[in-house]
């Protein structure tokens, strides 16, 4: 297998730390140390590995390699990776790195600390009290930190300083190039508060002079949400003033401070030492004072626009988008720091002040206060650098032929300037990996390689336009700055455009918030192409929802606790309800009675946060899977306290009463049919055990495909056609499929596959007789646009599956050929409105038409599924959902009177 290197840019990359997933054919590997990487001369290189994924026979299906690579700018890689019978031929050292297998690079535990040596850095870190992010740290023979003299500043609205407590370390990742130590604790006032925790990964390289921060703030409180309003200015969301990182450098007495505001446009500056500070008040774009950044009051408290260069409290430099570098250099050493994606998270800084060095997350300069609302938190990402000094009376020229202090594996014939130095932060190395291999270790959906697909017209017609979402006219990219998307709440998310249609041209913010997964569908793009934007869209998004969008809390109603917040509502600015759905501001606008909400099952997406974490191997993607899907399962078993339980018990009896009163109006399901909810439901339980194998995540799967859908259901009773109540339940289908998919793959024909495939073809071969486009008959839709073109595709899908599972090859072929129509339609219907190039269609393009596209190639090549498999249908509908009195009953034996009292306060609070 090839892996391919690009390095277009103008970046001189020294030892750049790669992780990526390397997705294995069944029953090739079964030992991640087995394998070579070379590169296209010979040369081995030196990896580290981690199993992510097992196949069935217990060979390596994803496998997580750590490299490091050295590129000149503009300059191209391909690394080879094989097989070896003769492990001790395996991870060969560089030629360039003699001394590279004599390096003690372990993690020693000593009391309450761990010890770090990774050749050129030496650190220590606290596991257990007191929070800093070195205990002690050298470089070289010299030593740079010592006790006491790095620690993070936080500070509340009132002056008060909070201090951080840690009550948990591990090492979370340990490969031969990479350690990774996870902090987990909390910070406390005078007052000894516990609700405000703090996350941190320090992640130490083999070989280099840098570390890699990873810092989570997070307030794990439960909103008021009062009447049924998320905004800013909750009771119970956390106020402060600045949130920072200082390193005190009076150890190695610095007498230079050199810095860089944009790498691209100035080379490093250097001084005397003196306080200099690099801060990013706003995004620099021309919408910078967007009310997208309006604060609980409504106010935008941005003074100005990009970043300035104050030096002694005079303005020096200012420009748009800061990407700083800035570091303090004494004769024996020098400490730097760089902060990912600056400009975009603003407001930042970076500054030396009183000879420390400041990583401002939430700097003290901004004109206002901060708010981390409850059941959220923020992840920032620094690196701290060491390298070797300049000597006294070092001058400006100096720092642009330094030594970087990167060690062994330079790039050969360079000699790297200063301001390469960490370069990679804001745009990291991304392989590229063949669509092939990424398909045959994947289910579906999964990318389907050019060659797999036979040429057609309307397959050009959607790459094109695919293409085009992330294109220079109509791209995401765009679409963001349209609204100033940016800032450290936004960052990641997309502007939702198609719900701007009403706004008659005035400000209109919306954010998508992840609806219909475009994380799996950008990382499908990716697979299929090659195309770094796609990758980068993914992962940008990934951590916004992973921090911003899921509601991280365990005190709230279980309806709500760990599940996703929907995108703004429908034609509606979001105001100061951020990325929570629902504003105050929205009253007027709504019915009493459909007013409000959170998070609900209806909107819970978890695939590509599967794929994300396969590809990265970050815990984080996988910790947002079994979130997600604990979420599903809490809805499931119903109220977890016997005041709520009696509450929804009374309130679903009015429900009942209502209906046999009113009996004119469809029913609206929930996990009692297919729909929205049941169908991302089933698929997130799905993802839980695809990641996990955990069994229970599959035995909740099939109690929700048994509850909500029978292979004799009445589907003309149901209403299918009823397209604005009732197109939801194409989205179950397609999680059905994936069922199915998953339990053939483990040669699992039992009565939970059987019972699915017939549901599957039942509702196919109806379809066959009844489905239309859903423009076809404009008349009774709400807002017949190109959302429903798109939509279209989740039928080509779903032919495409029962094209697959039919054993009548007179169906089967009625089914492809159906498949084609609807997909054939669907993309050029799309394409002729000129609104085609909306956020909404084009996810719904993204991440919808895979398994029609491998129906093209894969039923030719195998001839369909013809599997004589006896499946019996059951005699009735089986109720699987839980009783009252079951619940009653868990309920009681997991009693706690704290726990009910708080429930019933929390709720006359959130109604006053």
């Amino acid at each position: 297998m090839k892996i391919h290197f690009k390095n277009p840019s103008d970046i001189h990359r020294i030892n750049e730390p790669v992780s990526f997933g390397l997705p294995l054919p069944e029953g090739w590997l079964t030992q991640g140390d087995a394998i070579s990487v070379t590169t296209e001369r010979g040369r081995a290189m030196p990896f580290g590995h981690k199993v992510t994924a097992r196949w069935k026979d217990g060979s390596i299906k994803w496998l997580l390699l750590d490299i490091q690579v050295s590129l000149r700018a503009g300059e191209n890689m391909v690394l080879e990776i094989g097989r070896v019978k003769d492990k001790s031929t395996v991870s060969e050292v560089p030629e360039v790195s003699e001394n590279l297998e004599d390096l003690e690079f372990q993690v020693h535990h000593r009391e309450d600390r761990m010890e770090i040596n990774s050749g050129n850095l030496e650190a220590v870190v606290n596991t257990r009290g007191d929070y800093a992010p070195f205990y002690r740290a050298a470089f070289g023979k010299n030593q740079v930190f010592a006790p006491g003299e790095t620690r993070v500043v936080l500070t509340d609205a009132d002056g008060e300083r909070w201090s951080p407590f840690v009550d948990q370390a591990k090492i979370e990742h340990d490969t031969r190039l990479r350690k990774t130590i996870f902090c987990a604790g909390r910070f406390q006032n005078a007052r000894i508060s516990h609700f405000l925790r703090f996350f941190c990964r320090i992640h130490f390289f083999r070989d280099t002079g840098f570390v890699k921060f990873e810092f989570t703030i997070h307030n794990s409180k439960a909103a008021v949400h009062q009447g049924g309003a998320w905004d800013l200015g909750d009771d119970n969301a956390f106020f402060f003033r600045e949130l920072a990182f200082v390193f005190d450098t009076k150890t190695i007495s610095p007498d230079r401070v050199f810095y860089s505001p944009e790498p691209d446009r100035q080379p490093v500056q250097a001084c005397e030492s003196a306080d200099t500070c690099i801060y990013q008040e706003s995004s620099g774009h021309e919408n910078w004072q967007s009310k997208n950044h309006m604060n609980k009051e409504e106010k935008i408290p941005l003074r100005f626009r990009g970043y300035q260069v104050q030096q002694q409290g005079r303005i020096t430099v200012s420009g748009d988008h800061a990407a700083p570098l800035m570091g303090v250099a004494g004769r024996d050493v020098r400490v730097f720091a760089r902060v990912k994606h600056f400009w975009q998270n603003f407001p930042k800084a970076l500054a030396v002040e009183n000879g420390s060095l400041c990583v401002g997350l939430f700097p003290g300069q901004f004109n206002d206060l901060f708010e981390l609302q409850p059941g959220e938190q923020k992840t920032h990402t620094f690196y701290v650098g060491f390298g070797e000094g300049v000597g006294i009376g070092a001058d400006a020229d100096t720092y642009a032929g330094i030594d970087t202090g990167t060690g062994a594996g330079t790039a050969e014939g360079t000699r790297p300037d200063i301001g390469d130095c960490l370069a990679f932060v804001d745009d990291p190395l991304v392989p590229q990996i063949d669509c092939a291999a990424y398909h045959q270790a994947m289910l579906r959906p999964r990318p389907v390689p050019a060659e797999m697909v036979t040429p057609q017209a309307d397959l050009a017609i959607y790459d094109r336009m695919l293409a085009g979402f992330v294109g220079d006219t109509h791209g995401y990219e765009k679409k963001n700055i349209r609204i100033d998307e940016f800032g450290w709440r936004n960052f990641g998310d997309l502007f939702a455009d198609h719900e701007a249609v009403f706004s008659e041209g005035k400000p209109f913010i919306s954010h998508y918030n992840n609806q219909y997964d475009v994380i799996k569908g950008a990382l499908l793009q990716f697979m299929r192409t090659g195309k770094k934007a796609w990758f980068t869209l993914a992962k940008q998004l990934a951590d916004h929802v992973y921090d911003i969008d899921i509601y991280h809390t365990s005190a709230d109603k279980y309806q709500y606790n760990h599940g996703l917040f929907w995108h703004t509502d429908h034609h509606l600015d979001a105001h100061t309800a951020t990325h929570r759905t629902i504003s105050r501001a929205h009253r007027p606008h709504k019915k009493a009675e459909a007013f409000g909400g959170g998070p609900s099952t209806d909107h819970n997406y978890a695939t590509g946060f599967v794929y994300l974490y396969w590809m990265t191997g970050h815990p984080k993607y996988k910790d947002a899977v079994t979130t997600l899907a604990g979420y599903i399962m809490h809805m499931l078993d119903g109220p977890d306290t016997l005041a709520e339980l009696g509450f929804q018990a009374i309130r679903d009896l009015q429900q009942r009463v209502g209906s046999l009163q009113n009996t004119g109006g469809p029913v609206l399901y929930v996990f009692d049919g297919p729909c929205r909810a049941s169908g991302n439901s089933l698929n997130t339980l799905l993802d839980g055990y695809v990641l996990t194998a955990d069994p229970e995540y599959l035995r909740y799967a099939e109690r929700l495909i048994s509850t909500a859908i029978h292979p004799e259901d009445d589907l003309d009773r149901m209403e299918l056609l009823n397209a604005e109540i009732r197109w939801f339940y194409t989205v179950f289908l397609q999680a059905l499929g994936r069922y199915l998919d998953i339990k053939a793959a483990e040669g699992s024909f039992d009565d939970g596959f059987c019972y699915a495939r017939q549901v599957l073809l039942h509702y196919a071969r109806w379809m066959l007789e009844n489905e239309y486009p859903y423009l076809e008959k404009p008349e009774i839709l709400e807002f017949p646009n190109e959302t429903w073109a798109a939509q279209d595709l989740r039928k080509s899908d779903i032919f495409a599956l029962a094209s697959y599972y039919t054993q009548d090859e007179a169906y089967q072929h009625k089914f492809k050929k159906k498949a084609h129509f609807f997909f054939n339609h669907a993309v050029k219907e799309l394409d002729s409105h000129d609104t085609k190039t909306f956020t909404r269609p084009m996810v719904l393009l993204m991440t919808n038409g895979m398994s029609y596209l491998e129906m093209t190639h894969l039923n030719a090549a195998s001839g369909g599924w013809f599997h004589k498999i006896h499946c019996r249908t059951p005699a009735k509908k089986p109720c699987r959902s839980t009783s009252l009195l079951q619940r009653c009953f868990k309920n009681l034996t997991h009693f706690s009177l704290k726990k009910e009292i708080a429930w019933v306060v929390y709720q006359i609070r959130s109604r006053l």
